[in-house]
């Protein structure tokens, strides 16, 4: 994600607008999955049950991720991705990189792996695409997007300063 995100803002900018080529699947995930959920809860999930949920689980992560790509639902998702492509804004594409790089860095605090240097790496890449986004909004002012990016500039502010 952090290489994508690089990929996409190594000038300092991102485009207007992105095309993602990709279909929604055509097997859809559960909107929630339930072995998860008591395993969270301190339960234990069987064996037999075990690979299902892992496929659920995969299956839920990949709808998700879609949805929150298109800046919408699942339903928004599914319809754009009807033809096998969209057109993406520039903006929603940088933070939602923005969210998922910040939730990335989470598995490199010091409650999980604590590695330092690919946590910086993380935000660094996460706080470079928020300028970016920061960038296309001074033609088009959104006040919604830009709190999403003030938010997610102290959530970078907050995990930088946790180390």
């Amino acid at each position: 994600m952090a290489e994508t995100a690089h990929q996409l803002t190594s000038d300092g900018f991102i485009a207007k607008e992105l095309i993602l080529e990709a279909s929604f699947p055509a097997t859809e995930g559960p909107l929630e999955v339930k072995e998860l959920k008591h395993v969270e809860e301190g339960g234990w999930i069987e064996p037999d049950q075990q690979e299902s949920a892992a496929l659920d689980s995969l299956r839920k992560g990949i709808d998700d991720a879609l949805a929150d790509a298109v800046a919408g639902d699942r339903s928004k998702a599914r319809t754009a991705l009807a033809s096998g492509s969209t057109k993406l804004s520039g903006v929603d594409v940088a933070l939602f990189l923005g969210k998922e790089l910040a939730e990335g860095a989470a598995i490199f605090d010091r409650k999980h792996s604590r590695d330092s240097m690919k946590l910086k790496t993380l935000c660094t890449e996460g706080d470079e695409t928020i300028k970016a986004a920061q960038g296309l909004l001074k033609d088009n002012p959104d006040k919604d997007k830009e709190k999403e990016i003030k938010k997610l500039q102290d959530r970078y502010k907050t995990i930088l300063k946790n180390l």
